[in-house]
């Protein structure tokens, strides 16, 4: 079973079972129910249903899971409250995240081996960094002022 499909039938399950759930995303408790089964190879769930799901249990470990199964991240990116002390604070974390990022790729190259903890580490020490560079990145675009008049 993928990380995916643990991710789908754990989420629903979280979320009181696929009774609770699929009234609150207007979907058949059956329905759901095979959708997210891991015996079943011919049910599915879409693109759509999954973001239904995700919006409301508020539970993103779906998303998480297709990125991690297709060797990708999801980074999220909140941007309330945009100022430039706000930035000048996420800077200083980022900056941060790049001493954390080299510290431990420093530390788990020191022996000339790699172990698969330590690469866990140093993924996790780089989302970090990558999240914080993203978040920088969203709140300067939320202080660029609107376009006005097609300029």
């Amino acid at each position: 079973m993928t990380t995916f499909a643990n991710a789908a039938f754990n989420t629903v399950e979280d979320a009181g079972g696929a009774r609770s759930l699929g009234e609150r995303i207007a979907m058949n408790a059956a329905v759901l129910s095979h959708k997210v089964s891991p015996n079943d190879r011919e049910n599915h769930l879409s693109v759509p249903q999954m973001v239904k799901i995700i919006r409301a249990t508020d539970d993103y470990s779906m998303l998480y899971a297709l990125c991690q199964d297709l060797g990708h991240m999801a980074v999220r990116v909140d941007v309330d409250g945009v100022t430039q002390p706000a930035i000048e604070r996420m800077l200083t974390e980022t900056i941060g995240h790049v001493g954390a990022f080299l510290n431990e790729v420093t530390t788990s190259v020191a022996d000339g081996n790699v172990t698969g903890s330590e690469l866990k580490r140093i993924d996790k020490e780089l989302q970090d960094l990558i999240q914080g560079i993203n978040v920088v990145r969203a709140m300067c675009a939320a202080m660029k002022p609107p376009r006005v008049g097609g300029k």
